[in-house]
């Protein structure tokens, strides 16, 4: 198992100056209210290419490519992160719309956010930073010879790398994406982003997401976690999103957990932050419980917007029907500062608005605090 191959960075308690959260993602209270009313982050498509077939994919079956426009050029990517970096931008993470390490031009859009001082967090599935020969064909053109020159390229240009990590079972992992030998190409990128030291940082440069959390994976989320966290590479467990394919009823049913399976989830690796001093009830009682369990609270619905590949403006990720409108059709300002994400500025812990009442239960962070204050 790929875990056993990396050494752990906090073996047992963590030191009292850890920070839960992952560099680039979440912002704290003090940056939040320093900066109440800037748009500090932004997801942001870039490309739609990807020869893997993960069905949990937010992007598939969804509505964001039925009424394609026409898509954004690069140019037009440049102008949206200038624009945006007047209204404040500090991060950027790119999602998709396919595999962003496909794209042949993603080091030369990494360079140019480096040189605005803008933090990138790259979500991957990291076959190709796992294979020398498709680091070369994508990126040679860049200078990169291997996965390890692709990943230097990640260190120096402060980019956060994701990887997608679903199951401990490499075979459930090659089925689930559709591609033999993948799990072999994503192990190989963990070690390679270890051994360069991505997750040496506080917070960490690193994380992987065993994205949805559902029937399948359930039982290896807070053993994947667990694993992790001991490494120093942060974590995102959460339900599935209200996108793509799980806005049909019959795919959500067939896919996500129960109400209370969610809640046993959360109280698990909360407690288990707790006993190894990542935090405390009191900071948990303080902060609220998080959306993504376990880990800082996600205040992006209230500092940034999501911007598809056509130039929709949404409120996040995980929600395609909220639209804010297009940025071919009105500056980015007007549409930040008219959105409802606006008039959560300043709010440290949006919990999760898309989700809340579907995948996510009413209650469901109050039910999690109540739970884990009796155990």
């Amino acid at each position: 198992m790929i875990f056993d191959r990396i050494p752990e960075v906090y073996p047992g308690m963590f030191p009292s100056d850890y920070r839960i959260g992952i560099h680039g993602w979440d912002f704290t209270e003090k940056e939040l209210q320093k900066n109440k009313g800037k748009l500090l982050t932004m997801d942001i498509d870039f490309g739609n290419s990807c020869f893997l077939s993960c069905p949990h994919c937010f992007r598939h079956g969804g509505l964001l490519d039925k009424n394609k426009k026409h898509d954004m050029s690069f140019s037009d990517i440049i102008d949206i992160i200038e624009q945006a970096k007047k209204l404040g931008l500090k991060t950027i993470k790119f999602l998709g719309a396919g595999e962003p390490l496909q794209e042949p031009r993603f080091i030369e859009l990494l360079k140019y956010l480096k040189s605005k001082d803008i933090a990138s967090v790259l979500f991957t599935k990291g076959h190709i930073i796992g294979d020398d020969n498709l680091a070369e064909k994508y990126h040679g053109h860049a200078g990169v010879e291997s996965g390890h020159s692709l990943a230097e390229k990640l260190m120096e240009y402060n980019v956060t790398p994701m990887i997608g990590f679903r199951y401990l079972d490499s075979r459930m992992e090659d089925r689930n994406v559709g591609m033999k030998n993948y799990s072999e190409k994503r192990d190989r990128a963990i070690e390679i982003l270890t051994s360069m030291g991505f997750n040496k940082h506080n917070p960490t440069r690193m994380g992987l997401t065993p994205l949805p959390t559902t029937k399948e994976n359930l039982k290896d989320a807070f053993k994947i976690y667990r694993l992790a966290k001991r490494r120093n590479i942060g974590v995102v467990v959460t339900p599935t999103m209200i996108s793509g394919l799980c806005h049909k009823q019959d795919y959500l049913n067939s896919i996500d957990i129960t109400d209370n399976q969610k809640i046993e989830l959360y109280t698990k690796i909360y407690k288990w932050n707790i006993e190894n001093g990542i935090q405390t009830i009191d900071d948990i009682i303080r902060d609220g419980v998080s959306a993504y369990a376990g880990e800082a609270p996600c205040n992006q619905v209230g500092c940034g917007v999501y911007v598809t590949l056509d130039g929709t403006v949404l409120r996040c990720p995980g929600d395609d029907i909220t639209i804010f409108g297009n940025v071919k059709e009105k500056p980015l300002k007007g549409l930040w500062e008219g959105s409802e994400n606006y008039k959560r500025a300043g709010t440290f812990n949006c919990r999760c608005p898309p989700k809340t009442g579907k995948t996510i239960p009413n209650g469901f962070f109050d039910s999690v605090l109540e739970r884990l204050m009796r155990t």
